[in-house]
């Protein structure tokens, strides 16, 4: 029986056909994935409202039966325009906003669509379509067998010529193709071509699916259902250049050589595309990390040199363009290149803040090779931690070692297992102290704060619960069974780091929002954690008696339990209470419950209260705040705006994208603006650290690009990241001031806005979605309980987030001009003329520097201000990512695109195999690949055919999930010494097998050249379970040495099965 589409596809905005939202994987600075990812849609369920969206027709004529998406125009009443009405079109979305994944500029693709061949069908038609009215579309009409091109703009719609597709007609079933290389798109229907389009394709397009009448003879009866059996998009391997951005891999520290395979803190010391810079006034003391550059690797796969240039742009974090010298850098990679190729591209550094440089190879005679890259850098004002006194309140997670301006670190989910009790402990006779050894050795080199050591996860074989799992391990969340045992690992820890660490904190968030019997990352009632952080202060005071412990890291709704937790007696056993302030998507002075319930001042005030109520008094820490969803999304290099997200959210939602605990995504520029108010409204609240949480790094390492927010934290740091709070101005409602006080005297006013809008986020006319009213959505589990807001008649729609017409404070008119001022990234700002100043207000703040206090005087007034409201400026608006109209080329004058099918159809490298047969293999592992996992490895004894220097190329399971790339770890070793392995990025990722909410990919791995002998033994090894190796190869680096022999022949790639 034929499925309803879900009822989300009907009601979502039609601004899709002229709002083109869609993002794809984060980028991880240090390598560049082939774009678009390999997408398979899977007609096996309902259509996904995530990614599928009914732009014309309606429900009825869309949905899902056996297997086949079933898409059909029932119109009874066609007119001569067919291509309005009739018709029904579905949209594919290629990773929208909502799916929390970047969307980088596309490269080369093919998308296909396999059809039911049914002659009483009518057309159907595989398209694709830009952010505003360009569609291309090759257009099947299954009654006459005939199929041409279509492209339509807002203006003109060209039809190609039409060719017969004779093979069709017998056919049971066939496939529509749309290719692109370059400014190239061909078409082809039953591998028949059709013909092409020549012109400036949009830098991201979504695909669409349509079905209409036919045109010829039997127009205007009404046609049966197109069965739409397979969709599919695959990034295709580059013609000929393909290029990475290097890591930016920092200094060594003394504990680097311990801490082997555990990464996960991140390694570089100051590394990542995050430079300092010695300048002139409050900056003087920062070093010179050396001029910023971009190293590129570049390979060209051709048999033939390659000469061209590298072109860059650089834009500001408002999408603004900076100018440099030079732009083109010229650039000839040699035939047959897998990588060896340098490029150092220099980037700007005059000013402070965040930028973002876009890259693209482009051949002499002007033609564009492959995607376009964007990096995102930060020159800061960041002070290095050994510049900094523990007094500094800036804290971070992941990352500490890069230079973000932090003097303080968290231990808890950023060093994996080997910070946490289920890793130091193992097995009951078992303690592995090895990576927690070497992070706190790290922090004391790098010259941070000791630690804050987080005390959580009990291992599995201690776990009151060892049957559920974590991302920490079985029974992780649970208390142990033995109170004893837990008690045991507080001791031995407080024992071995005496003197090195002096804070420990009791688990992590173990409270829910009400009193609930278990919490979010402790599944136990209060009680039995008021007996767990009870033995662990009597643990660790008895081996450190000058340690402090930090209790109970509630966050969200924790007043319930920190209530219930002092009444049992917990104030006697931690000496700072900590707290968890998340307030995404909103401002610290806002919340997320859209009042102030939520705000910064409210849990800090409503916490002070709760321990009053019961006779203490303590220092407070935040150990954790954050904005994560939408800090490192991009559309086509350029980051998301703020109404961006709010068209893209699915309806009923808003402000999450979709019903499920999605951060509240957020605009980067806000979120930047935003951190750096927590952290300044710390000391005014009295609060004495802050943590930022998860990442100031784009990939969580200190080797890549930095987040928009990681300059701005930087400065902040130096400039007031240990001032004293002097007084809060009250100028305006919607005005924070605060004055603070430096060591060196001279006083600092901050100063911002804070946005009404964002109070009445949850009023109706900001939950409203275009056209559509925010509505219950059918077929997603969870979702019925949403509430329907009706729409309000007579008012437009909001097309953006912030009103164009709002009227807020915009001009700040002081009675006593700065001594210097500084902007949200540490660039001195011009003072104006007079006594008086005005300044701009807006969400970012406003360094403004005095020389002595502003406070009243028995001979002067203090600083007071005069605040102009007026209508706001509007927002800047996104890069339009919109087509040019192109020219059809027919058949029979096309030049047919060569796409290749394995790898020595894309390469003219010379491959060597290295057969699955003669490897060692784990027992169990299929001949056909070679599966391995945890502590199992892949051998291969080298011969004498195998002797010379050549690289390692593998063809590996490289990821669970087309979401991610390359997310599973691989180690290759040459005896005993390690060789360091790259994706290879010639060639995409693409997509084995496929289950139910499962995908298995194959991507290539690539080696540092090495010199090989025969007797040598190449191990590979995965501490993924599941984890498989395809095919083995080696590349000659050179290919005259080697002799032809039967183990040398040049292989294919592996196929699909």
């Amino acid at each position: 029986m034929r499925t309803r589409l879900i009822t989300v596809l009907q009601r979502l905005p039609r601004l899709v056909s002229h709002s083109l939202l869609i993002v794809a994987l984060c980028l991880a600075a240090s390598r560049v994935s082939a774009v678009p990812r390999e997408q398979q849609a899977d007609f096996s369920k309902d259509l996904d409202g995530v990614t599928w969206t009914l732009t014309e027709g309606d429900a009825d004529s869309a949905g899902v039966s056996n297997g086949k998406l079933l898409l059909g125009a029932a119109s009874e009443n066609t007119t001569a325009d067919a291509w309005k009405t009739g018709a029904t079109t579905l949209r594919y979305r290629y990773y929208p906003l909502r799916s929390q994944h970047e969307r980088p500029a596309f490269g080369d693709f093919a998308a296909e669509a396999r059809i039911v061949r049914n002659a009483k069908a009518g057309v159907f038609s595989l398209g694709l379509c830009d952010a505003a009215d360009w569609q291309l579309w090759v257009e099947f009409d299954q009654t006459n067998t005939q199929a041409h091109l279509r492209e339509k703009s807002a203006t003109t719609i060209k039809t190609g010529d039409r060719v017969s597709i004779a093979s069709a007609r017998d056919a049971s079933a066939l496939i529509l193709r749309l290719t692109r290389r370059g400014d190239v798109i061909e078409a082809r229907v039953a591998d028949v071509l059709v013909g092409q389009w020549h012109g400036q394709l949009a830098p991201i397009v979504d695909f669409a699916l349509r079905a209409s009448s036919s045109d010829g003879d039997d127009a205007g009866r009404k046609q049966e259902c197109h069965q739409v059996e397979a969709f599919s998009i695959k990034a295709l391997p580059a013609v000929s250049v393909f290029f990475d951005v290097l890591p930016r891999a920092g200094q060594a520290l003394s504990g680097d050589e311990k801490l082997g395979k555990l990464v996960q803190m991140g390694a570089a010391n100051l590394g990542g595309y995050l430079w300092g810079r010695g300048g002139a006034g409050e900056v003087s003391g920062a070093d010179n990390d050396g001029k910023p550059a971009l190293e590129l690797r570049l390979g060209n796969v051709a048999p033939t040199d390659v000469s061209g240039y590298v072109e860059l742009r650089v834009t500001d974090w408002q999408d603004a363009e900076v100018e440099i010298a030079p732009r083109r850098l010229p650039v000839t990679i040699p035939a047959n290149d897998v990588g060896e190729c340098r490029l150092t591209v220099p980037l700007p550094s005059e000013r402070y803040g965040y930028f973002t440089a876009h890259l693209r190879f482009v051949l002499n005679n002007g033609i564009q090779i492959g995607a376009p890259r964007s990096v995102g850098f930060g020159i800061t004002a960041a002070p290095l931690p050994a510049e900094m006194s523990e007094s500094n309140i800036v804290g971070v997670h992941t990352a500490p070692f890069a230079r973000v301006g932090a003097k303080w670190t968290r231990f808890h989910d950023n060093g994996g297992r080997a910070v946490v009790w289920s890793g130091i402990q193992p097995a009951p006779d078992r303690w592995d102290w090895s990576g927690l050894d070497a992070y706190v050795q790290r922090v004391e080199a790098a010259g941070m704060a000791p630690p804050l050591v987080v005390l959580s996860m009990t291992p599995e074989w201690a776990s009151s619960d060892p049957a559920t799992g974590t991302y920490r391990g079985r029974g992780a969340y649970s208390s142990p069974r033995d109170i004893s045992d837990w008690s045991e690992f507080c001791r031995r820890i407080a024992t071995r780091y005496k003197g090195r660490v002096r804070h420990y904190e009791i688990w992590n968030e173990p409270n829910n929002n009400k009193l609930a019997p278990r919490g979010f990352f402790f599944h136990a009632p209060v009680e039995k954690y008021y007996e767990m952080a009870k033995a662990a202060h009597d643990a660790v005071k008895a081996a450190d008696p000058d340690a402090l412990i930090l209790a109970p890291s509630g966050t969200g709704n924790f007043f319930p339990f920190l209530e219930r937790f002092m009444e049992l007696g917990g104030g006697d056993t931690f000496d700072i209470l900590s707290i968890h302030t998340y307030t995404t998507p909103f401002p610290p002075e806002i919340g997320y419950h859209f009042n102030n319930e939520k705000s910064y001042l409210n849990r800090v005030t409503r916490a002070r209260e709760i321990l009053a109520r019961h006779g203490h008094k303590k220092t407070i820490w935040n150990t954790e705040i954050g904005y994560h969803s939408g800090q490192s999304l991009r559309i086509a290099g350029s980051f998301i705006r703020q109404d961006q997200i709010a068209r893209e959210a699915l309806p009923g939602c808003w402000p999450d994208w979709r019903n499920r605990w999605s951060f509240r995504p957020l605009d980067p520029r806000r979120g930047a603006a935003f951190f750096v108010r927590f952290l300044a409204l710390t000391p005014v609240y009295g609060v004495d650290k802050i943590f930022i949480h998860h990442r100031l790094m784009m990939d969580g390492s200190a080797t890549g690009s930095p987040l928009m927010a990681a300059p701005a934290v930087g400065w902040f740091s130096r400039a007031l990241g240990e001032a004293a709070f002097v007084r809060s101005h009250a100028w305006h409602e919607q005005v924070q001031a605060h004055e603070y006080r430096r060591a060196d005297g001279k006083h600092v006013v901050l100063f911002w806005r804070v946005e009404n809008e964002t109070l009445r986020m949850n009023a109706r006319d900001d939950r409203r979605l275009g056209e559509v009213e925010s509505a219950p959505i059918d077929g997603i589990e969870g979702i019925a309980n949403q509430r329907s807001v009706p729409v309000i008649a007579g008012r437009s729609p909001r097309d953006t987030y912030f009103d164009p017409a709002r009227r807020v404070p915009v001009i700040l008119r002081l009675n006593r001009s700065p001594d210097a001022a500084f902007d949200f990234w540490g660039n001195a700002l011009p003072l104006g003329q007079g006594a008086s100043t005005e300044w701009r207000i807006g969400e970012a703040p406003v360094y403004l520097v005095y020389n002595d206090d502003t406070g009243a005087t028995t001979s002067a007034p203090g600083l007071q201000a005069e605040v102009r409201v007026d209508v706001a400026p509007v927002e800047p608006a996104a890069p339009a990512l919109v087509s040019v109209p192109g020219r059809f080329v027919p058949a029979a004058q096309a030049r047919p695109l060569e796409v290749a099918t394995n790898i020595n159809e894309q390469t003219a490298v010379h491959l060597v195999r290295l057969p699955n047969s003669r490897a060692e293999r784990p027992a169990g592992s299929p001949s056909s690949e070679l599966q391995l996992g945890g502590d199992a490895a892949i051998r291969w004894t080298l011969d004498k055919n195998h002797a010379g220097a050549a690289r390692i190329l593998l063809c590996v399971r490289s990821s669970d999930s087309a979401a991610r790339s390359f997310n599973w770890p691989w180690q290759l070793q040459l005896n005993d010494r390690p060789l360091a392995l790259e994706p290879w990025s010639a060639w995409p990722e693409s997509i084995r097998r496929r289950g139910k909410n499962w995908e298995e990919l194959s991507g290539y791995l690539l080696s540092e050249p090495a010199t090989l002998r025969a007797g040598d033994i190449l191990t590979v090894q995965s501490s993924r379970s599941q984890a498989r190796i395809y095919e083995a190869w080696l590349q000659p680096v050179r290919t005259a040495e080697w002799r032809n022999t039967e183990h040398n022949q040049s292989a294919t790639a592996p196929q699909k099965p």
